[in-house]
């Protein structure tokens, strides 16, 4: 670092480097190679070295702009190398130059400085409070990117409890306070959709679970603010309005989220019950309009019967529901397969809860899950004696191969529930289907056919099967979702 310093720092730290200075020091050596060796000093724990970084760059980039991306690139790469036991500091002044990237017109400035905040706040907390302080001036400027952007972070870093705790100090609930209300403010401002869309989908981003993992759900459920569910009640038209053309679906999701922390629109100092919520769906049903909001619909259902096993009972209580959400007999292939997934997602929920659970409630909430499995055929058979069991099967044996993914996804989720696998292989045809290799020739389908015959095999069915049925299972599943039979096999057989 002191090969980098001009004998001028010595004498006044503060002063900048001319343009010829800073020509000097590119020439020596590349810009990448000049700024990775200054960026461990911007986070050294004396602060002579870190003034020095500061100034340095600061000098940089007021000559060569157009070296911020390298900069805020090895920033990020530096801060990958930190671990909570590292001896490292960052000063003020340089948090508020990487916050203010979060203004850049460049996306990958924005994605590479975003992602070092959260490394920096998840191993060091303190940081928390202190970039919320520098991130609060830039929400009153009503740029609605850098908004998104800056709420992006916010949901990220804040701590879980974040929403929903006294933290008995004035100056942090303040902040917090203070942070959250110009995202109510741009919620409600029914004059910039787009703004609405965008902190809709940060909401529904945070609070949902992926295939990657579990995201931030608990955030959006412990957010117990009544001015939040008045303007997402209001969105989806609850109780006596029209939905919002554009918001109403993410609005549901957001909602059946927060489950039984939504506040109700007639008292706003009580929350709204398991049914006072089902009536909420009920409306939106019979408002809906368009594959958009029908999606927006199932979504919203999914996620209200994935949260408790209460919320599921209350479901299939309502028959007007169940025809809103099982209905395959409507729609295009696109609708029918989202309906399957959405049933696929119900059944293998909360899986890893119940197994702690009592016997008994687990066998209750399998039973649950597998009467919802079974209205399929309820909803659907038009007299000709369908079970639902029957009416996948036509769909995992079709042409129309979005529907075959989604029929695979929901037998497995049936196999995998208490009683799914005797069901399924008491189906005429089934065990043969699952031993046939040749019927499916999409890769993508053939994974998912294969986690359907691992779900059976490891299921306590084959307890009740012939040893050559079981034996035969668990060769398919020994030769993998790839197995093709050699032409000499063939043959002999």
């Amino acid at each position: 670092m002191e090969d980098l310093l001009l004998p001028s720092f010595f004498d006044d730290p503060t002063s900048a480097l001319s343009s010829l200075d800073v020509e000097a020091l590119l020439s020596k050596q590349p810009p990448s190679s000049l700024i990775a060796s200054i960026i461990p000093h911007l986070f050294h724990a004396d602060d002579s070295h870190q003034s020095a970084a500061e100034l340095l760059l600061t000098s940089i980039l007021s000559h060569r702009p157009s070296l911020l991306a390298i900069i805020t690139a090895s920033i990020l790469s530096f801060i990958q190398t930190l671990t909570p036991s590292t001896e490292f500091n960052i000063s003020t002044s340089t948090l508020q130059l990487m916050v203010n990237q979060l203004t850049h017109t460049t996306v990958s400035i924005v994605d590479s400085i975003s992602k070092a905040i959260q490394i920096l706040t998840s191993i060091r907390p303190p940081l928390i409070n202190k970039t919320l302080e520098l991130i609060l001036p830039m929400m009153t400027n009503n740029d609605a990117t850098v908004m998104t952007r800056c709420y992006a972070l916010i949901f990220q870093i804040i701590p879980s409890d974040f929403m929903n705790c006294n933290w008995n100090d004035s100056a942090i609930d303040s902040l917090y306070q203070d942070i959250m209300q110009p995202l109510i403010d741009g919620l409600a401002n029914e004059n910039d959709v787009l703004l609405q869309m965008s902190l809709l989908e940060i909401l529904e981003t945070t609070g949902r679970n992926t295939e990657e993992g579990r995201g931030r759900q608990e955030l959006i459920q412990n957010w117990n603010n009544a001015d939040l569910d008045k303007i997402l009640l209001r969105m989806v038209g609850f109780p006596k309005g029209d939905l919002h053309p554009f918001c109403a679906g993410a609005a549901l999701r957001i909602l059946a989220i927060k489950g039984d922390q939504v506040h109700s629109r007639m008292e706003e100092d009580s929350l709204m019950t398991g049914e006072e919520f089902v009536n909420v769906l009920v409306h939106f049903g019979r408002k809906m309009n368009g594959e958009i909001e029908k999606i927006g619909f199932i979504d919203g259902i999914t996620t209200f019967c994935s949260l408790s096993l209460r919320n599921l009972e209350l479901v299939l209580e309502n028959q007007e529901l169940l025809e809103e959400w099982l209905n395959l007999r409507r729609g295009q292939s696109k609708l029918k397969a989202v309906v399957m997934s959405s049933l696929a997602n119900v059944l293998i929920s909360r899986l890893e809860l119940e197994q702690l659970q009592e016997q008994d409630l687990r066998n209750k909430s399998h039973a649950t899950k597998l009467k919802l499995f079974q209205k399929i055929g309820i909803v659907n058979d038009l007299g000709r004696g369908q079970d639902s069991s029957e009416i996948i099967m036509d769909h995992v044996k079709g042409q129309v191969v979005e529907l075959r993914l989604a029929a695979y996804g929901l037998l497995a989720g049936v196999a995998i529930i208490n009683l799914g696998a005797h069901m399924l292989m008491r189906f005429g045809g089934f065990f043969e289907f699952l031993c046939n290799r040749n019927l499916e020739v999409v890769k993508e389908g053939k994974l998912l056919k294969f986690a359907l015959v691992n779900a059976v095999v490891e299921s306590d069915v084959t307890g009740f099967l012939a040893e050559g049925t079981v034996k035969t299972l668990k060769q398919v599943v020994a030769d993998g979702p790839f197995f093709v039979k050699q032409v000499w096999d063939v043959a002999l057989e």
